[in-house]
C-alpha cells in the first residue's frame, strides 16, 4: 500500500504529500529501504522528475533537526551518495548528455547537499 501511495505522490509531483506519507509511515529503516528501492528503480528508468520530488521531500524533512538526525542515523547519507553516483554515471554517459531533466536533478542534489550540511 505504501508503495502505491508513494507512486501517487510522484505521479502528481506532490513533495508535501510525500513528506506527510513518510511521516505517517514512520522514519525508520524499512521506510528508508523502500524509498531507496524506489529511487534506484526510477533512476534506472530515467524518470528523473520523480527522483527530484523525492529529493525535495527529503529536503523538507531535513529542515527539522530531529527528522534529519533520524534519517542520517538510518543511513540516508550513504543512500543519497549512491543515488548521486548513479546520476554522475548517467551524466557522463553518451546516452544522457545534455538531458535537461538530468541536469535539473543534479542541481537538486547540490541543493540538497547544501541544505543538509
Amino acid at each position: 500500500m505504501f508503495e502505491l501511495q508513494m507512486d501517487d505522490c510522484l505521479l502528481h509531483g506532490d513533495s508535501s504529500q510525500l513528506v506527510s506519507l513518510l511521516h505517517y509511515e514512520g522514519l525508520n529503516s524499512s521506510t528508508l529501504t523502500r524509498l531507496h528501492h524506489l529511487v534506484t528503480k526510477e533512476l534506472r528508468s530515467s524518470r528523473f522528475c520523480r527522483v527530484l520530488i523525492v529529493l525535495k521531500s527529503l529536503s523538507i524533512l531535513s529542515e527539522n533537526d530531529d527528522d534529519l538526525q533520524t534519517l542520517v542515523s538510518l543511513g540516508l547519507t550513504a543512500k543519497v551518495m549512491l543515488w548521486f553516483k548513479a546520476v554522475h554515471d548517467l551524466l557522463t554517459s553518451d546516452l544522457q548528455k545534455g538531458s535537461a531533466p538530468l541536469l535539473s536533478l543534479t542541481e537538486e542534489f547540490f541543493n540538497y547537499f547544501l541544505c543538509t550540511s
